[in-house]
């Protein structure tokens, strides 16, 4: 059974990205397009514009143009949309790369992505020049010079100067090219490419756009990091497209988070459950500082419904919920707007997506009110996973098109969708995408380990978090409770990055396996905990698995 979206058919978009996100860009002129909520200093509309024409012309100067990646690593800031539009608009693929990646895990993604160039915030400097000398990127780029620089490399600004004809690039993309090229972590641990077109993206903001009418007169926070595709989309793209502010976050802090809503008179709160719970529990929450704000709009990971119910009662504004995946550009459903989602609803599937609710059990189509995988179908969907990328002869679409989102759920008589639970093991925190299997080979580096598994546990908030169970080597000696656990969670924390972190660890006497000698994740939080704390010997730990 295939379940449509409620929605009217739409018409679909037939432009590039930058075409389409800055269609209407010079008509706004002088309105603001990005506020920054620490400095207050603002580009308009007309001035953004005009930057993405002249730093894409520099980019195409530079060489920079069709069939080139170019990689974006910096925390969100008015210039992080010229960046990727400009590139865009050269010809160039973006590759957002995450704010909090460390060294090795950059380089791994310029590697990966085949990225030419890196445009970096200055901060982040040392890590993208480490990256050059290990060969992993060509360019260095600043998104702005600090004051007193002394890198001697070019900057945004150099770039907007650096073309004898500062007109934009004659380089139209085809809608079927591939524009954006983000990472999604696989279930297996390795890191999925995917590949997003202009005709994807596009598709994905009108739908947005069609149903939930953000505008001129709206000032959107922009919290969340725009390096997710989330971000990108639904920030960048839906606000811009549609003449609205975004009330740009550098950094979140709690306090401040609360100040900047009153003081930029925001109307739309664009979140993370982790800022729920805050908003949830923290003293500093006054519902004065809501007093513009229309909507609380929470997505990247789902929202436990006392949760919101609880925010809603403490702001005196409606929390609603959205839900998308990377691969569908990517947003799948939207809470419609002037329409009150039932407690626990992610919203109503866009315009022209499909879902098909299957049994996890024998494949079946499932109907209203049955829980089964999600798989989805529609406009936006992904062109499919970068080569390389994912498990060999892992299938990103089946052949009529459908995306198996590893989400179990359901949708209900009246076409809201619930999300109940993940096939996938993989981990989200706060928002953030966790493969299992990179934090499990971390662990089994250090000495004390003999074996690991990770898997999410969740906390009384319905907030996701990973977990180490932890088979000590015979080698291991005795120590004070608690100090082994520690050790390991520091060396973990020391060797990815900070979300990635290991929030907890067991000591058990062995791990459950498949007999193709997998670790059986879902059943890890059954074990108990080793009595005395102390390693088995291996072969005691082999014959109990055979066993």
């Amino acid at each position: 059974m295939i379940h449509p979206s409620r929605f009217p058919a739409i018409d679909l978009p037939h432009d590039d990205v930058v075409s389409y996100v800055l269609e209407h860009a010079r008509e706004h002129g002088g309105r603001p397009a990005l506020v920054d909520s620490v400095t207050g200093r603002t580009l308009t509309y007309g001035r953004l514009a005009d930057l993405v024409d002249s730093v894409a012309a520099g980019l195409s100067h530079a060489g920079i143009g069709p069939g080139d990646v170019v990689a974006v690593h910096a925390p969100n800031s008015l210039l992080y949309p010229v960046a990727c539009l400009a590139a865009l608009r050269a010809g160039a693929v973006v590759t957002p790369v995450s704010a909090l990646a460390t060294g090795a895990e950059l380089i791994s993604h310029l590697r990966s992505s085949g990225a030419r160039t890196v445009v970096s915030a200055a901060a982040f400097a040392p890590l993208a020049l480490a990256a050059r000398a290990a060969g992993a990127v060509d360019e260095v780029v600043l998104m702005e010079k600090e004051d007193g620089d002394t890198t001697g490399l070019r900057d945004l600004a150099d770039l907007s100067t650096a073309a004898p004809d500062p007109g934009p690039p004659r380089h139209p993309a085809d809608p079927a090219d591939v524009a954006l090229l983000p990472y999604s972590s696989g279930t297996s641990g390795t890191p999925k490419g995917v590949l997003l077109t202009h005709a994807g993206l596009t598709a994905n903001i009108a739908q947005m756009s069609h149903a939930m009418r953000v505008g001129p007169g709206h000032r959107v926070l922009a919290v969340l990091p725009f390096f997710h595709a989330y971000g990108f989309s639904t920030l960048i793209g839906l606000s811009l497209r549609n003449g609205a502010t975004l009330v740009v976050v550098p950094r979140f802090r709690f306090e401040t988070f609360l100040d900047t809503l009153a003081e930029h008179r925001v109307t739309h709160a664009l979140i993370a459950p982790p800022i729920a719970v805050a908003l949830l529990k923290h003293p500093a929450v006054d519902p004065a500082a809501f007093a513009t704000v229309r909507q609380i709009l929470c997505s990247a990971a789902p929202l436990k419904s006392d949760v919101a119910a609880g925010v809603e009662r403490r702001t005196g504004v409606p929390v609603v919920q959205a839900y998308g995946m990377t691969e569908m550009s990517p947003g799948i459903t939207v809470p419609p707007e002037g329409e009150t989602p039932p407690p626990g609803s992610v919203g109503r599937l866009l315009p022209m997506t499909e879902l098909r609710v299957v049994s996890v059990a024998d494949g079946r189509s499932l109907g209203p009110g049955e829980e089964g995988e999600l798989w989805v179908r529609g406009p936006q969907v992904m062109k499919g996973y970068a080569p390389g990328s994912g498990e060999p002869g892992e299938r990103a679409l089946d052949a009529e098109g459908w995306l198996r989102t590893g989400d179990v759920g359901l949708v209900d008589d009246d076409g809201w969708i619930r999300l109940r639970d993940r096939v996938k093991d993989l981990i989200k925190y706060k928002g953030y995408q966790i493969a299992p299997g990179e934090l499990e080979g971390c662990l089994l580096g250090h000495p004390l380990v003999a074996d690991a598994g990770v898997a999410g546990a969740v906390d009384e908030y319905g907030e996701e978090y990973p977990r180490a169970y932890v088979v000590l080597a015979p080698e291991a000696v005795p120590r004070p409770p608690g100090a082994v656990e520690s050790e390991l969670m520091e060396y973990v924390a020391a060797r990815v990055a900070p979300y990635k972190k290991i929030r907890e660890v067991r000591i058990v006497d062995a791990l459950p396996r498949s007999g193709a000698g997998k670790v059986l994740r879902r059943e890890l939080a059954g074990i108990p905990a080793a009595r005395s704390g102390r390693p088995k010997e291996q072969t005691e730990q082999r014959a109990e698995q055979k066993a």
